[in-house]
């Protein structure tokens, strides 16, 4: 799912989405200078966190590199009293339509032990049975959000020469963390996005440019926040190259709009280290 605001470009991404907020959250100055862990619960196709809405009881979210916001269920958000704070302006980057909710705004957000400073979430119907929104490395500006999925957590890094990888970064797609896709006969530019669960999704218009081992078959719809679009699947004939894995001759997705994307069967084998502020994503193999 992908959002855009227009107020100030919000764009929301998981499995079904990407955002951006209207304002940037600020980091207490106490919590830059250390490094802060919570513990990260995935699969093949899921990255979840647990959280409290201002000590409510634990609740699960999806946390998603493809969202530049955060984003809360709107049956959950009337049941912890989320207040609205004026209408949303988000759009859904994968189909181009206007989502309908609000604004609200989080106080007292809490990861494991780690404060999220306060700041705005959409409020949208979520739709989901494992989760009661989404948060992304956004929430942490000015540090580094190392995503370990081989020890099963996420630390949150000063921004120190010493804590950046020593490899080279990706710029970031849209404002949202990217990954260099080696294509036979091109290279591209992907989201990397923790809530996706395909391995490498890639608008339809890039069919005609790849060899296909036959044309692309319609394989269902895929649902994001502004409704569904059709889902083609095909293989491509010959090695793609993600960052650090390989894979030969993979079936791959193809929806009409969106951007390039690689999804959780990929990404959980690697090492994801993301600069939000500094627009920068770094990707290495698992230790």
């Amino acid at each position: 799912m992908l959002l855009t605001r227009h107020a100030a470009t919000l764009s929301i991404a998981l499995a079904f989405g990407c955002a951006v907020p209207t304002s940037a959250q600020t980091a207490s100055p106490a919590s830059e200078q250390v490094v802060q862990t919570f513990p990260l619960f995935s699969s093949n196709n899921r990255t979840i966190v647990v959280a409290r809405f201002n000590g409510s009881t634990p609740v699960p979210l999806v946390f998603d590199t493809g969202t530049n916001g955060n984003i809360v269920d709107s049956t959950y958000a009337k049941q912890v009293g989320l207040p609205n704070v004026g209408p949303s302006e988000s759009v859904d980057g994968a189909t181009g339509r206007p989502i309908p909710g609000y604004t609200t705004r989080l106080v007292g957000l809490t990861i494991g032990r780690i404060a999220v400073a306060d700041g705005p979430a959409t409020v949208i119907d979520f739709k989901t049975r494992d989760s009661v929104g989404v948060i992304g490395p956004n929430s942490f500006p000015g540090r580094l959000t190392e995503i370990d999925f081989a020890h099963g957590r996420v630390r949150i890094l000063p921004d120190t020469a010493g804590n950046r990888p020593t490899g080279s970064a990706v710029g970031h797609l849209d404002e949202l963390p990217a990954v260099t896709v080696q294509l036979p006969g091109q290279t591209i530019t992907a989201l990397v996005d923790t809530g996706n669960d395909q391995p490498l999704s890639l608008p339809l218009s890039m069919a005609a440019s790849l060899p296909l081992k036959a044309p692309p078959v319609r394989n269902g719809t895929t649902r994001s926040a502004g409704g569904r679009q059709d889902s083609y699947v095909a293989q491509i004939v010959g090695e793609v190259r993600i960052g650090s894995v390989v894979l030969q001759s993979p079936m791959v997705s193809f929806e009409e709009n969106g951007h390039p994307n690689v999804g959780m069967p990929v990404l959980k084998h690697m090492l994801i280290v993301v600069d939000h502020t500094g627009q920068r994503t770094w990707l290495s193999p698992l230790q």
